[in-house]
């Protein structure tokens, strides 16, 4: 794939949007394991962790299920609930209760012990996210590391990260769009340190320095093709917010660019 087409790819609205989307979905697990609270560092370990309880199930003599309970109400449930235990069988699972989506993964390090993996997921407006990991045995549980995200700022990555793709399309754009004007070369180029210039026969006739372009109906150069006639009139039309667009229209007819 040559520079022009990089270039048109990573500058085209498509792309930007899905761009944003990609980055963002690739940051929401990243952004779960950065930073957080290590116990073995002497933190605290957030009252938010979720915690996965194995119990009898009332409605089914004999038979036990898991609860996940929030590290902060932990105390309580044990008092309400005798005959408990932290260790459950090796395995993922996933439940949502309350507003919360709950997913686990244990392992068994020994007899009667486990390591077991919590995520959290809040429905609320700013996504918000708690991981935790503890080790387990029948009547205790040692957590080891716990985090709270905001699935918010992972957007915030994926639009920063599309415009920088964007830009750097709109940088290999520089080169520009040429076309033919009656023998005559006629080449855009554009800059954000120089904006946009026009040049015929390799002559500049015409720039503009605007850093933003959102009017794409709005011609910004406009020139004739020789000084001393009023004809073939030349205009360039652009558009330069996320992406770079640009088309060349002699006498009202688009010769070149890849702006509709």
């Amino acid at each position: 794939m040559n520079r022009a087409k990089i270039a048109a790819v990573l500058s085209s609205n498509l792309f930007l949007l899905g761009s944003c989307t990609g980055i963002t979905w690739v940051s929401l697990p990243v952004m779960k394991h950065i930073g957080g609270n290590s116990m073995a560092r002497g933190e605290t370990p957030s009252p938010e962790m979720m915690v996965i309880v194995s119990i009898p199930d009332l409605a089914v003599p004999g038979v036990r299920k898991l609860e996940a309970v929030r590290l902060e109400r932990l105390a309580k449930f044990q008092s309400t609930h005798p005959d408990y235990t932290f260790v459950i069988p090796a395995g993922s699972g996933y439940d949502y209760r309350n507003g919360t989506s709950i997913s686990y993964r244990a392992t068994a390090l020994s007899a009667g012990e486990v390591r077991v993996e919590t995520d959290a997921r809040h429905d609320d407006p700013f996504g918000s996210d708690v991981v935790g990991v503890y080790d387990a045995t029948e009547r205790e549980v040692r957590p080891i590391y716990t985090n709270r995200s905001i699935g918010l700022f992972a957007g915030f990555f994926g639009v920063a990260g599309a415009s920088l793709l964007g830009l750097i399309g709109s940088i290999l754009k520089k080169e520009g769009w040429i076309a033919d004007c009656q023998g005559h070369q006629i080449r855009v180029t554009n800059s954000w340190t120089h904006g946009v210039k026009l040049y015929i026969d390799g002559v500049l006739r015409a720039e503009n320095k605007s850093l933003l372009f959102a009017n794409p109906r709005r011609p910004a150069i406009s020139v004739t093709l020789s000084e001393a006639y009023a004809s073939p009139k030349i205009e360039v039309f652009f558009t330069a917010i996320l992406s770079v667009r640009a088309k060349i229209v002699v006498d009202g007819k688009k010769v070149a660019g890849d702006l509709d």
